[in-house]
């Protein structure tokens, strides 16, 4: 996964970048929040077998998991990485899946 950091001052800054297919995304850590293209999500990560998930909630009721699986892992070559918005299942790719690689990145997860 690549994406572009455009910039950061500080904590309490966001950490800015463009991701893969030209949407922008800021993430703030230390509040867990991230802007993809100007919609907000709060962001959690959970520990999920085979790997992680990322959790982006627009609400208490709306929110779209992704699965990032562990490269190490030993089925990993039967892992591959989801989500669970319209998006991925029209197309197999989406904002979140971008957007929760650089997160994990961020975050020290991966």
């Amino acid at each position: 996964m690549i994406a572009v950091r455009l910039g950061h001052d500080n904590l309490t800054c966001p950490e800015l970048f463009t991701l893969p297919r030209g949407q922008r995304l800021s993430f703030y850590p230390n509040a867990k929040i991230a802007v993809i293209d100007g919609r907000s999500y709060r962001v959690e990560c959970f520990p999920a077998a085979g790997g992680q998930g990322v959790r982006f909630a627009k609400s208490t009721v709306e929110f779209y998991d992704v699965f990032i699986p562990d490269p190490i892992a030993v089925d990993a070559a039967d892992a591959y990485a989801a989500c669970d918005c319209k998006g991925f299942e029209a197309h197999g790719h989406c904002k979140h899946l971008d957007a929760a690689g650089v997160i994990s990145n961020v975050l020290g997860m991966e």
